[in-house]
């Protein structure tokens, strides 16, 4: 179509004419690559992988009414589409393109660029344990079928849920809710990594690891960690990429740790007053309240981000 394309516009003819068949070049070429197509095939990706009876099962069950925080997704071996196409659903994934990759992340998490690179045998998330996928909320697991992928071997704790022509999903019942009431806490110097073997074989519905982003942040954690030992019954009241409001009531002061991702410019109001934000479990944030009913709101402030950046370059 291009030599087509190219033989016309050197052809006598008006603006307009050669404009026309640049322009349905430059439509075919968008088409092809960008839009869900491959090269040669008319097969729309997009739209064929959005009627996937997986995906209307993930869907369904990630994102029933009533469901504020909704759990996460993970893939092995999968379609690109898997990692990058569910955000155009609302399915939450740790892969792809999506808000959670950030050099914090990436150092923790350590992500697979594409569908087309091995995984990397993250030290704090390898199988089976996968303490990070189960620190996010990772519910289900989607596994590819496709040729040459090698087969996979789940977790005993991980139950196939479904099965179709290219994947099977396998559900993780030792997923962790999205926000959690650790009653104790180990803390670490800014800059210090747990050791492996300590934080994979941690309880995170009781024990919290302080890993403080700086000295000011490890100072006030570990002020916070003198008290903070209460029971807190926490209820996502609404949420958006940029916002979270909980309702909250603690019978003394203690921890509501999140599968949030610790990042400069998020701040915090407690009853409409400012509270502390610490770094925990290495990448995530946590809120130490105080003893009776509060409302907390979350909100990220691009501006606080370029005051941190800035304070922080003085520094260094």
């Amino acid at each position: 179509m291009v030599a087509v394309a190219l033989w016309q516009v050197r052809r006598p003819g008006s603006e307009w004419r050669a404009a026309l068949w640049l322009m349905l070049v430059l439509v075919a070429d968008y088409r092809t690559f960008n839009l869900g197509g491959t090269f040669n095939e008319s097969t729309n990706w997009a739209a064929r992988f959005t009627r996937n009876p997986a995906v209307h099962y993930l869907a369904r069950h990630l994102k029933a009414d009533g469901i504020v925080l909704p759990d996460r997704i993970s893939t092995i071996n999968a379609y690109p589409a898997w990692d990058d196409t569910v955000a155009m659903l609302g399915i939450p994934s740790t892969r792809g393109y999506n808000p959670l990759r950030y050099a914090l992340y990436e150092q923790w998490y350590q992500p697979r660029e594409s569908s087309s690179v091995h995984d990397v045998a993250a030290p704090y998330n390898r199988l089976p344990e996968s303490r990070l996928d189960d620190l996010l909320a990772v519910r289900y697991l989607i596994v590819g079928r496709g040729k040459g992928w090698p087969s996979f071997v789940p977790p005993a704790d991980y139950t196939k849920v479904q099965s179709e022509n290219d994947v099977d999903i396998w559900r993780n019942d030792q997923a962790f809710a999205r926000l959690l009431n650790p009653t104790q806490a180990r803390w670490l110097r800014p800059g210090e990594a747990p050791d492996v073997g300590r934080f994979v074989d941690t309880d995170f519905a009781s024990t919290l690891w302080l890993t403080p982003r700086d000295n000011e942040d490890a100072k006030a954690s570990r002020e916070a960690a003198a008290t903070c030992h209460g029971v807190v019954e926490t209820t996502a009241l609404g949420a958006t990429p940029t916002t979270l409001d909980l309702a909250v009531t603690a019978s003394s002061a203690g921890w509501i740790a999140m599968s949030e991702l610790d990042y400069p410019g998020w701040v915090a109001e407690l009853d409409d007053e400012p509270i502390a934000i610490h770094r925990a479990n290495g990448m995530f944030r946590a809120v130490c309240v105080p003893a009776g009913e509060h409302r907390l709101h979350l909100a990220f402030h691009p501006w606080h981000l370029v005051a941190y950046a800035w304070r922080h370059g003085r520094r260094a």
